[in-house]
């Protein structure tokens, strides 16, 4: 499995370079021990097993001694130093207290490598480093920052003797890999969506996850494509998830606040009910991403969580549902004499006042702790975890829809929708606005 972009015409003589080159350096410590780690890259980018791969790293180059004459602000001596210190991080074998005293506290990345409890703040490459330390500091965001890092990472190689190595296709090249990025990958949890087909990243570097062979003009390399591609589009539908949860959250506000001025006023009858058919018709929206396959359902069921959660949290909706309690009868007939929906949390507040609040409060937690058990069920797939999910919502939409609601709720979504279609000329936006619900 070639790994490297760049070894894809001519693969077979780079390893054996470097190979010779590790007899030529025997008398030069620095130089041999730069030889064994450039041929071990050789090998990586060549496509060696990882096991294997792993075996000959910690026996043959993380066992030697680390040179003392490294000069750090020399960009090929720095490379390979944190290059060296970041895959005996990756391979569990880096023993820090055998680190030179000189290379500590000059240099943030390095003094991270090395886990130190005191970070030196200061940078020697700085131009190229800066993104990955506002990173390591929380701040900015993760994406943008990596981002940035990776354009100004090869043009950081200028000064080195192997840079544009491959150009000439020289059997000096052996791979421009950015090993310290799998290690701030898996430190930081950051999930590298968007570079996670970059060809300087060592993806399979990082805990459970595999390098993608998109680069490649391959059966292999198309099945990576398409991978890729899935995995951009189910991130795609999660944005638009978290955006319209969002947005959902905003709109309650807005209702709970609305209706709460009306009982202030004393005129509930003057209240439009409509405004409750662009809640349902966001939440019929959701429940269509849910359902296209282009997300992680365990994704969605967090989404869910955090927005259901802060509902219950929110002190204007907890308040609106306990005014509304001396008021569900009047609610009620607004509500038919406008030819809405009856809402069975409605008719449950006309019944019992006093336990709506209770009632409702019970079923979101309800609902929270029945879908926190469906995303962290030890041991199922992430399509079963969509099964216990769905499962859950449609126990949940039972409790609030009943008998022939549920008949009368689609074609009153169906009228809403196509009468938004007239309206936008034939554009149909399942995210129209209350106002357009409103002017109808």
């Amino acid at each position: 499995m070639i790994r490297e972009i760049f070894f894809l015409e001519d693969p077979g003589a780079h390893p054996e370079y470097w190979r010779d080159q590790i007899e030529i350096q025997r008398d030069s410590s620095t130089g041999l021990w730069k030889a064994q780690l450039y041929h071990w890259i050789a090998r990586y980018s060549l496509g060696d097993e990882l096991g294997a791969l792993r075996t000959s790293f910690v026996r043959d180059v993380a066992s030697g001694q680390c040179p003392r004459d490294l000069e750090l602000e020399n960009v090929e001596d720095y490379l390979t130093f944190t290059w060296w210190l970041s895959l005996c991080d990756r391979f569990d074998c880096l023993d820090a207290d055998a680190i030179p005293q000189q290379y500590r506290g000059r240099d943030a990345m390095i003094d991270g490598l090395l886990k130190l409890d005191m970070v030196s703040p200061r940078l020697i490459f700085k131009d190229v480093h800066l993104p990955l330390q506002q990173l390591l500091g929380g701040k900015g965001n993760p994406r943008v920052l990596i981002q940035q890092y990776l354009r100004s990472y090869y043009p950081f190689m200028s000064g080195c003797s192997w840079y544009d190595s491959h150009m000439d296709h020289s059997p000096s090249f052996f791979g421009y890999w950015s090993f310290l990025l799998p290690v701030l990958v898996d430190r930081l949890d950051l999930d590298d969506i968007e570079y996670a087909n970059h060809m300087f990243y060592p993806r399979d570097l990082v805990e459970g996850q595999k390098l993608y062979r998109s680069f490649e003009d391959s059966a292999i390399g198309a099945a990576d494509r398409a991978e890729y591609s899935q995995r951009r589009q189910s991130e795609r539908t999660q944005a638009d998830l978290l955006l319209i949860f969002h947005n959902l959250s905003h709109e309650l506000r807005e209702l709970s606040r609305d209706l709460l001025g009306v009982l202030d006023e004393g005129r509930l009858e003057s209240f439009n009910p409509k405004r409750f058919l662009w809640i349902q018709t966001a939440v019929q929206t959701i429940q269509e991403l849910f359902t296209s396959g282009d997300m992680k359902f365990r994704d969605f069921g967090k989404s869910a969580i955090g927005f259901l959660s802060s509902l219950a949290e929110d002190d204007l909706f907890q308040e609106l549902i306990e005014r509304l309690e001396p008021h569900a009868k009047t609610l009620n007939s607004v509500a038919e004499r406008q030819d809405i929906f009856d809402l069975s949390f409605i008719r449950e507040l006309e019944q019992s006042p006093q336990g709506l609040r209770s009632s409702l409060n019970g079923t979101i937690d309800d609902l929270v702790g029945q879908l926190t058990f469906a995303v962290n069920k030890e041991g199922s797939s992430d399509e079963e975890a969509g099964e216990l999910i769905a499962q859950v919502f449609e126990k949940f939409e039972k409790r609030i829809f009943t008998g022939d609601e549920e008949d009368f709720l689609d074609q009153e979504k169906a009228r809403i929708k196509a009468r938004i279609d007239k309206r936008l000329g034939g554009k149909m936006k399942i995210d129209f606005t209350i106002d357009d619900v409103l002017d109808m």
